[in-house]
């Protein structure tokens, strides 16, 4: 997938790199990995997007690629093959939005994302184990219950 972007600044700033906030969705199962490179225009480190979320939820989680300002950036995702130890078919990559900030580098935009990606991470965290809560009680009352009940 290839998206067309532009990364200049409505006002000229001192920074010359523009923060590009790639949305995608983490889940327990059939995900894969994707790497996100710029291909035109402007330029970046290459970043990848990691599926895999060891909890038995899915999440949208932002991944910050810092690209150089340009009024036509082009960037490219692509699905890698699947990694070592999981299953043939995790392939699947599903980016969900792409947002643009001329804040790059700013301590205060990258605390904020820290932050928010922390936040979704121990919500999944609370989600897995309200799960595995909810399994263990359901499996103690059919123990309880009589086998016609």
């Amino acid at each position: 997938m290839r998206t067309h972007l532009r990364t200049l600044p409505a006002r000229p700033l001192a920074r010359p790199q523009a923060a590009v906030e790639v949305a995608h969705l983490k889940s327990y199962e059939g995900m894969g990995d994707a790497e996100v490179t710029c291909v035109s225009g402007c330029a970046c480190d290459a970043a990848l997007l990691n599926g895999t979320l060891g909890a038995r939820v899915s999440l949208v989680l932002l991944q910050q690629v810092r690209v150089t300002q340009h009024p036509r950036c082009v960037l490219q995702v692509k699905v890698l093959p699947p990694a070592t130890g999981r299953p043939a078919g995790a392939t699947k990559v599903k980016v969900t939005g792409v947002m643009i900030s001329d804040e790059a580098g700013s301590s205060f935009l990258h605390e904020t994302f820290h932050a928010v990606d922390m936040a979704q991470e121990m919500a999944a965290a609370a989600a897995a184990r309200r799960s595995s809560r909810s399994h263990h009680r359901r499996r103690a009352l059919r123990l309880l219950l009589p086998p016609w009940g």
